[in-house]
């Protein structure tokens, strides 16, 4: 509810500072909000993301979680110079560092997964053996060897140009 639809000039709520209702101000409450929209969309992240370049956008996760990692390891040498329990940093750290690998592995699956030569000998002798499976099952399927050339001589016309219709797709 809005304090001006009862005439007040203060919001009984929450700053996060105490844990009861306090009088807020509805403008402080409202510059706060126009400041967190602000800072959210001023955040790299969010900007790279609305952006479209999925590699920075990566880039841009890779670093904030290293940095919030970051975070909580100087906390967690505070916490024990100050001889207080350093526990729930220790499980945060190891959840982000967790995080940021499995983030690494999945970048460079990924980063090898795009890179894929088509001309490699390894992928050529792949597709060697699928043409052998395909004529070996089409002989014990009792088709006639004339019939099996008629159509490994179309396959052939069709996969012209193979590669580049592949990168494209």
């Amino acid at each position: 509810m809005d304090p001006k639809d009862v005439g007040a000039k203060f919001v009984v709520g929450g700053s996060g500072q105490i844990p009861t209702g306090e009088l807020l101000d509805p403008e402080d409450v409202r510059r706060d909000l126009r400041e967190r929209i602000a800072f959210v969309k001023s955040q790299p992240l969010v900007k790279s993301l609305a952006d479209g370049s999925p590699a920075q956008a990566m880039d841009t996760l890779l670093l904030e979680i290293a940095e919030e990692v970051s975070h909580l390891k100087w906390e967690r040498r505070k916490a024990a110079k100050d001889g207080k329990n350093t526990a729930q940093f220790t499980v945060a750290r190891v959840s982000g560092l967790r995080s940021l690998a499995e983030t690494l592995i999945r970048r460079k699956e990924a980063a090898i997964a795009e890179n894929l030569d088509l001309k490699s000998p390894r992928l050529q002798k792949i597709f060697k053996v699928w043409m052998q499976f395909f004529y070996e099952a089409m002989e014990k399927s009792d088709v006639p060897s004339e019939v099996i050339n008629v159509v490994f001589q179309q396959m052939k016309a069709d996969m012209i140009g193979w590669e580049s219709r592949m990168e494209n797709e």
